[in-house]
């Protein structure tokens, strides 16, 4: 199976927009596939593995739908979510619509589902549902 959560880390990774809201981890902006450093930056994404793989149906394709969580979190003690929205959103627009490219996938539809409140002591976080189709 090909490595979805990869592709998406390569499709946010290359977002200069994004990756100037986010911190840098051994010199690389801060988003990471299902393992979290013990100390990460204060600005930080977190890609989950596949949550469900539903089966995909359109008139003329028949696939399968990919959904992911990124998370998106914001520890600076700041009270105010300003900038871990602006990170939410930004991820957002980056997957509405847009075929991310997977090696052994034809991507046909990309899209943002919604946004969840997931704050937690001395942190402010946002998941973002990523929802991504291929077609076999």
């Amino acid at each position: 199976m090909a490595d979805v959560g990869a592709a998406l880390h390569a499709h946010l990774i290359a977002d200069g927009t994004l990756t100037a809201l986010l911190g840098t981890y051994v010199g690389v902006a801060a988003i990471f596939t299902d393992t979290v450093p013990e100390t990460p930056p204060a600005r930080y994404i977190v890609i989950s593995p596949v949550v469900t793989t539903p089966e995909l149906s359109t008139k003329n394709t028949a696939g399968r739908t990919e959904v992911l969580d990124v998370a998106c979190y914001d520890a600076t003690g700041d009270d105010d979510s300003t900038t871990v929205l602006a990170i939410a959103e930004r991820v957002a627009v980056l997957v509405e619509r847009v075929k991310v490219t997977v090696p052994g996938l034809t991507p046909i539809k990309g899209a943002h589902l919604g946004t969840i409140t997931n704050d937690g002591p001395e942190i402010l976080g946002r998941v973002v549902q990523v929802e991504m189709g291929f077609s076999d």
